[in-house]
């Protein structure tokens, strides 16, 4: 886990930093804020866009369901969650914004694509 600045209560990185059962996390509304104004200026990614990138980033952190929150911290449903992140996974904008968790997402689209593929063939049969 990163280090913490107990005092100004922001990750090493300067990022917003929060505790949820003694683990230290980023807080998304303020770390989205902050990583939109700083990518805002491009013009290749929404202040939205952003939010739900980091979001999927860090979902696993946040002690409720991914469905919980979503609602909570994006104030969005989970179905216009998933509609908005399939969008920005095949924005090059994104992958510069967030490698890793891009290829990740492309990853798992392709895969769910394949198998989906196979089935149907299998049924063709």
């Amino acid at each position: 886990m990163r280090q913490v600045d107990r005092v100004a209560g922001t990750l090493a990185t300067g990022r917003p930093a929060v505790s949820v059962r003694g683990r230290e996390i980023r807080v998304c509304v303020s770390w989205c804020l902050y990583a939109a104004s700083m990518h805002s200026a491009d013009g290749g990614l929404s202040e939205r866009d952003v939010r739900v990138l980091d979001f999927e980033e860090s979902w696993w952190l946040y002690p409720q369901p991914k469905d919980r929150a979503i609602k909570e911290y994006l104030g969005m449903s989970a179905a216009r969650y998933y509609q908005i992140l399939r969008r920005v996974v095949e924005d090059g904008a994104a992958l510069q914004y967030a490698p890793m968790t891009v290829r990740r997402l492309r990853r798992v689209q392709r895969t769910q694509r394949e198998a989906f593929a196979s089935r149907a063939g299998d049924a063709d049969r």
